[in-house]
């Protein structure tokens, strides 16, 4: 019998015990977007490569949840698979839309920085998922700071990264991070975020 979990802690120890286990590596973001693309191919499903990719960074290495989520929204796109569609069926943002907000940030200009976010408010957007993504795009700006020969050719990111300081980066990297752990703390998604953007603007690297 082969059996596949992905909480083996669920299975009773007495099955445990008699199992030789085998842990399977996360499948690549990258791989499965490939698959995805190959599926809506071959099924003739009308998709952009940005949602599909965006599907297989939300699977995390499971190509069952990317088939799930893959399936939910061809339903929430009525037979096509769309950037827009997937990312408010995500409640998630786009780095291109969150990249004004980390230029404001590197102005340390409080009031675009409160204009930005409200324009996301409007959106009712999942804060976690906007925090994610936000320590995604610090990610790839410390990378083109540090390391330029390893990131793609992005010149909006080497803009950016060129406004702000590397020191800065990494304090705004730390501070989203926390963010994110403590948003359910928070007495709302909303404050917690605002306070996480308050805390970039208000501490300085030392």
């Amino acid at each position: 019998f082969i059996l596949a979990t992905t909480d083996p802690k669920k299975i009773p120890v007495t099955i445990l015990s008699r199992c030789l286990q085998f842990h399977l590596k996360r499948i690549l973001p990258e791989q499965i977007a490939q698959h995805l693309q190959h599926i809506c191919k071959t099924e003739n499903i009308t998709h952009d490569i940005s949602a599909l990719e965006k599907i297989s960074q939300a699977a995390d290495g499971s190509m069952r949840d990317a088939l799930s989520l893959l399936d939910q929204a061809i339903a929430y796109g009525h037979g096509e698979v769309k950037h827009d569609d997937v990312y408010a069926m995500l409640g998630s943002m786009a780095q291109d839309d969150l990249l004004p907000l980390v230029s404001a940030l590197a102005a340390q200009n409080g009031n675009l920085v409160f204009e930005h976010i409200q324009r996301l408010a409007e959106h009712a957007p999942d804060y976690q998922q906007v925090l994610e993504t936000l320590i995604s795009l610090f990610h790839q700006i410390a990378v083109a700071q540090c390391v330029p020969s390893a990131t793609r050719n992005n010149e909006k990111i080497s803009a950016v990264a060129n406004s702000i300081s590397a020191a800065d980066i990494q304090l705004y990297y730390q501070i989203a991070l926390l963010a994110r752990r403590d948003l359910d703390l928070s007495p709302g998604p909303l404050q917690g975020f605002e306070m996480a953007m308050l805390r970039m603007l208000a501490l300085k690297p030392v």
